[in-house]
C-alpha cells in the first residue's frame, strides 16, 4: 500500500504562469485579476481533465495518520473490511 500525493499546493509554491501547476497558476490569475479589478477572467482549457487538489499541510497530516495505524486497520479502511 502507498499513499500517492499528487497535486499538491501551498505556500512556497510556484506561481509563475508560464511553467506552474494548475491550482496555482489559477490562484495567481484570480488574484491579479482582483488586484487590476478586472470584470472578467479567462481560464484556458476544455474542463474535460478532473484533479485533485490537496494542501500540502493536509496531505503530510494524512500521511501521518496512516503511518499511526496498524495494518489491519488499514486494510479495513482501503478494502472495505468489516471489523471483527
Amino acid at each position: 500500500m502507498a499513499a500517492i500525493p499528487t497535486n499538491l499546493y501551498g505556500p512556497n509554491d510556484n506561481y509563475d504562469m508560464n511553467n506552474s501547476h494548475v491550482l496555482p497558476a489559477l490562484m495567481r490569475k484570480m488574484h491579479e485579476a482582483k488586484q487590476g479589478c478586472a470584470k472578467e477572467v479567462l481560464v484556458r482549457g476544455t474542463g474535460t481533465p478532473k484533479r485533485e487538489l490537496h494542501y500540502n499541510d493536509d496531505m503530510a497530516d494524512a500521511c501521518l495518520y496512516l503511518l499511526e495505524q496498524s495494518e489491519d486497520k488499514l486494510k479495513r479502511l482501503f478494502n472495505d473490511e468489516k471489523p471483527p
